[in-house]
């Protein structure tokens, strides 16, 4: 009923004869009814950098409005921070500089990393991760640190995510995020199976399997002012949920 044969998306990449393969796929899978095989196609609207627009969300949760705290105290030499935003959607098309704010903050020379953990020592571990899906998905910052320096921290980070929103980021910062984005994923690409995985998510999606080969460009799109842009957008500290 969920996963009919008919909705499914099929990526083989390698040196293989298609013809051979559709042949072989012919006689192990059962013939579909032709009603069936007729699969629904994504909407065409796009953004002027033609891009899919982002659709509306179909979560029936209430959107978090207010600061929100969560604090839990055990008896543990660590303290486990994390900062929780409304992160984007697949065809959100904000979301690839929302990759880069990311690799800004948490890169291997993030200001978070060098700021919380070089500098100040408010924490040994810093991570910012984003994830996504048809629906908005979330943005979460973690720190790992002492009981007596997570109060520091909380305030360190706060005042770093404010100077974002309200500066934008250098060139020489920009490039260098763009620069190990780009790396990342052609490093990924050479991998046959990544390289499916991505052609099959694309294409599921909506987003078409030829968008999977544009990661570069779009992420070579993205401007200082871009990544100003979805610092305002998703590190909006009034709906944050912080957890502790």
């Amino acid at each position: 009923r969920h996963y009919p044969l008919s909705q499914a998306t099929l990526v083989v990449v390698g040196a293989v004869s298609p013809a051979l393969v559709a042949a072989r796929l012919d006689a192990l899978l059962p013939p579909q009814p032709a009603e069936a095989a007729a699969r629904e196609e994504p909407g065409e609207a796009k953004t002027e950098r033609g891009e899919p627009e982002a659709p509306a969300s179909s979560s029936t949760e209430a959107a978090v409005r207010a600061p929100r705290q969560i604090i839990k105290t055990m008896k543990q030499p660590q303290a486990h921070v994390v900062l929780g935003f409304r992160g984007a959607s697949v065809r959100d098309p904000e979301r690839h500089a929302l990759e880069v704010l990311l690799t800004v903050l948490a890169g291997p020379e993030g200001r978070l990393r060098q700021t919380l953990v070089e500098r100040r020592a408010l924490a040994f571990r810093f991570e910012a991760l984003a994830v996504d899906g048809l629906d908005p998905g979330y943005v979460a910052l973690y720190a790992a640190t002492t009981p007596e320096r997570a109060e520091p921290l909380q305030a360190a980070l706060r005042e770093e995510l404010r100077r974002l929103v309200a500066q934008p980021v250098t060139d020489d910062e920009l490039q260098r995020a763009r620069e190990h984005l780009i790396g990342l994923s052609e490093t990924g690409m050479e991998r046959r199976a990544r390289l499916a995985e991505a052609l099959a998510l694309h294409e599921v999606y909506g987003l078409g399997a030829a968008e999977a080969g544009r990661y570069a460009e779009r992420t070579l799109a993205v401007d200082a002012a871009a990544v100003q842009r979805a610092a305002r957008r998703f590190l909006d500290e009034r709906p944050a949920v912080l957890a502790a």
